[in-house]
């Protein structure tokens, strides 16, 4: 489970796999998982790391349409 209480960002080999795994879901429809893996990040990690926040915002997005 992800602190969401830390202020540090996510180690480069921890972002590459959160990627992995976003592209997996991604690929089965899954956006309900990338929605909630990212909601358990810090708050501002998303918002850094566009190479994460791109896939949340389109899970969302599909979300919303559906």
């Amino acid at each position: 489970m992800f602190p969401t209480h830390t202020k540090r960002r996510i180690s480069k080999k921890r972002e590459k796999a959160l990627l992995a795994g976003f592209h997996t879901v991604w690929a089965n429809k899954d956006y309900a998982t990338i929605i909630s893996i990212a909601n358990k990040l810090p708050e501002e990690t998303p918002q850094e790391d566009e190479k994460l926040f791109t896939p949340y915002d389109l899970a969302l997005t599909r979300t919303e349409e559906s």
